[in-house]
């Protein structure tokens, strides 16, 4: 019932967690008693945790993109989606699936950002937590009710048998430059200087048994509590006295460091 963009913002609402494929019949139930009545939409992304957050994301299976105005059919054999769908009229949707499970295409400066910018579709669509409409599902956006009958408009799954891509077929689009390259080599020279040992000598008696016994595990979980650990063991180190430069330097050393290798793991 929305009639602005402000009040469609103040209606959102995140919809229930679900496990995939597990719970599939679920989401069924959950789409067939909302769609008609609601905008619904969905994430890429799953995630190890019920919360769309970007620290609980897990292995990637596709790339995606918000093409607004830019036809999917006109896209180059080279890029040719998997999957396209036109999500209100005259506006498209699409994803890239993956041949096996990839690890950080959405992250700042990663392959869907770059794609993204390549094809010039939305430039804030890329990231981990990005949402799409539904293929196929209806729009209840007043400027398309209006030319409707008042009626919302019914969005069109264009294609499902596009080409599957390895990692590999991304690896040469341009670059795109961020500020997590400038951040790292600001926060490098000071992370050298932080002696891990004499930090945690100070502080040792200040943490929790449980916590010391985190920071000496050899192995982590590969799902499961790993982002909960991590923020409770950053917590201590905070509240032990650590500075900022401190933490990340004790954390990154861990097995609980999750974000290892990645672009923005000092972020």
């Amino acid at each position: 019932k929305a009639k602005t963009k402000e009040q469609r913002i103040k209606g959102f609402r995140e919809g229930p967690a679900f496990m995939w494929p597990d719970q599939k019949d679920l989401v069924l139930e959950y789409l067939q008693e909302h769609s008609t009545v609601n905008d619904v939409y969905w994430c890429p992304s799953m995630f190890e945790a019920p919360h769309r957050k970007p620290e609980y994301a897990m292995d990637e299976h596709a790339l995606w993109a918000d093409l607004d105005e830019i036809v999917p059919s006109e896209i180059d054999d080279e890029f040719r989606p998997t999957i396209a769908w036109e999500s209100s009229p005259g506006r498209y949707q699409a994803l890239w699936i993956t041949r096996r499970p990839v690890l950080g295409v959405s992250w700042m400066g990663g392959e869907n950002q770059r794609l993204t910018y390549y094809l010039g579709a939305d430039g804030n669509g890329w990231d981990t937590t990005q949402l799409l409409r539904m293929p196929g599902g209806l729009n209840f956006k007043p400027e398309y009710r209006s030319e409707n009958h008042n009626k919302p408009v019914q969005g069109k799954l264009l294609w499902t048998n596009g080409p599957r891509y390895s990692r590999s077929q991304f690896e040469d689009l341009p670059e795109v430059k961020t500020r997590s390259a400038e951040i790292r080599d600001i926060v490098e020279s000071d992370l050298a200087a932080v002696d891990v040992h004499e930090v945690m000598a100070r502080v040792k008696l200040r943490l929790s048994k449980r916590v010391r016994e985190f920071l000496t595990a050899r192995e982590a979980p590969k799902k499961g509590a790993r982002s909960e650990i991590l923020w409770e063991i950053e917590r201590e180190l905070a509240d032990a006295g650590c500075s900022l430069v401190e933490i990340v330097a004790v954390v990154q050393g861990s097995v609980w460091n999750k974000y290892k290798g990645r672009s923005d793991e000092r972020l």
